[in-house]
């Protein structure tokens, strides 16, 4: 893996909850005396199923503990999570993410700080995992559940059909595209409706473009030395703008939603869909014959190295308000022991982030296995050193700029004025 992946800390939210103090190591050996109700929300619906493999052993291991796990979508999440945090009625068991806004609800002290608990300690987690939810002061908020890889999945029958190779560089990813168009192919599948899917096309085109060339990028950002509106994200917005202007992303790009797209791909109506290999079990259950991989996303010049994006987003953290920290801790540590541990990586296609556990990976992140994540050739991320906020913004103006309302040199001077004066 790419070792100059940055982990700086940013801001803000509002309100904020007395965090309870609470040992390390208290519990997290011990099954519940009496029965306790562990309540687990969760934003993943994809890995419920995943999740409720895991939970089904952990629960037989501790028969006095009932876990409640409900999923719901992000958005919903995002809207629910707030209302219970101003509430004061947290879940036991959140969900969180390496997103600037789950660090500022961190800092707000919204979460138990885990870093002095038995299952942090202990070493089995991979760093960048682990350090995906560290704050700046050494704490951590959460523990991620595995690693995830972003690229686009590709329909095999349609590349077959059309005699289409795997792209490696940017003219051969447009040869690709504009030969299905030609034939009526809807070359990519369209999510872009919903504002936060626009990360994963502007991510991995930045980490070809930007990262590749300026891997200090980020650090350099956050000491004033480097802004939004350069040379190098110009770049990386046009070429999105190009495969949008180009027709590539369909006829409705805009109108296209992600629950519709994972539908659309599993069902043949496009040939390509940018995003990230947790969705790998809903393409299983649509259409269970359909035979697709993954690859990353070439935005790379030819005869530039092309690099994959892998990150650790999503994982559990124990609210400060929960009555139950020692059974969520116990909880845990159950949950990334083995049996339990695979079980869930099975379910969710996922990249293992604990030592010494290992599932065989799905076919279809197999090819960026062992040609990027093997040989180091990945970044994370771009929206690491941002603060709360940031990315909404930059969901908003790149729906701005694909429609020309905006030209991307004015999105990316709004973008520079808000880090500078929410960066703190």
């Amino acid at each position: 893996m790419n070792g100059k992946r940055l982990f700086l800390i940013l801001v803000v939210l509002a309100a904020a909850a007395p965090i309870a103090v609470f040992a390390g190591g208290q519990g997290e050996n011990a099954a519940p005396a009496a029965k306790v109700t562990l309540t687990v929300l969760d934003l993943n619906p994809e890995g419920g199923p995943a999740i409720d493999a895991a939970n089904k052993l952990v629960m037989a291991k501790f028969p006095n503990l009932d876990i409640q796990h409900t999923t719901m979508n992000s958005r919903q999440y995002d809207q629910r999570i707030q209302a219970l945090a101003a509430s004061g009625d947290m879940p036991d068991v959140p969900t969180v993410q390496m997103f600037p806004q789950y660090k500022g609800m961190a800092q707000n002290k919204l979460f138990m700080d885990l870093r002095d608990t038995e299952i942090v300690k202990s070493g089995i987690f991979d760093p960048l995992a682990l350090t995906s939810m560290t704050l700046a002061d050494g704490s951590v908020y959460g523990l991620s559940w595995n690693f995830l890889a972003v690229g686009a999945f590709y329909n095999k029958d349609i590349f077959a059909k059309y005699n289409l190779d795997i792209p490696k560089d940017w003219d051969a990813f447009l040869q690709v595209c504009d030969t299905l168009k030609k034939n009526g192919v809807t070359p990519i599948v369209s999510p872009l409706g919903d504002g936060w899917t626009s990360m994963y096309p502007l991510f991995t085109a930045g980490n070809n473009i930007l990262y590749a060339k300026d891997p200090n990028y980020d650090k350099e950002l956050v000491a004033g030395q480097k802004k939004f509106n350069d040379p190098l994200w110009v770049e990386t917005w046009s070429r999105v703008k190009t495969l949008y202007d180009r027709g590539y992303f369909g006829d409705n790009a805009m109108g296209g939603k992600y629950e519709q797209s994972l539908s659309d791909f599993a069902n043949g109506k496009g040939a390509m869909l940018i995003i990230g290999s947790w969705v790998i079990p809903v393409f299983y259950q649509v259409n269970p014959n359909m035979h697709f991989s993954l690859f990353p996303v070439p935005f790379n010049n030819k005869g530039e190295k092309l690099y994959a994006m892998f990150e650790s987003e999503l994982g559990m953290a124990v609210s400060a308000t929960s009555k139950h920290k020692a059974e969520a801790l116990a909880y845990f540590k159950a949950f990334y022991a083995k049996e339990p541990y695979e079980a869930y990586l099975n379910g969710k296609k996922g990249f293992s982030n604990i030592k010494g556990i290992n599932v065989a990976f799905d076919p279809s992140a197999k090819y960026i296995a062992d040609n990027y994540l093997v040989k180091g050739l990945t970044f994370p991320y771009m929206s690491r050193s941002w603060p709360a906020g940031q990315d909404s913004l930059m969901f908003k103006l790149f729906q701005q700029v694909m429609l020309g309302q905006q030209s991307i040199p004015d999105a990316l001077d709004e973008m520079d004025k808000f880090f500078k004066e929410n960066m703190k």
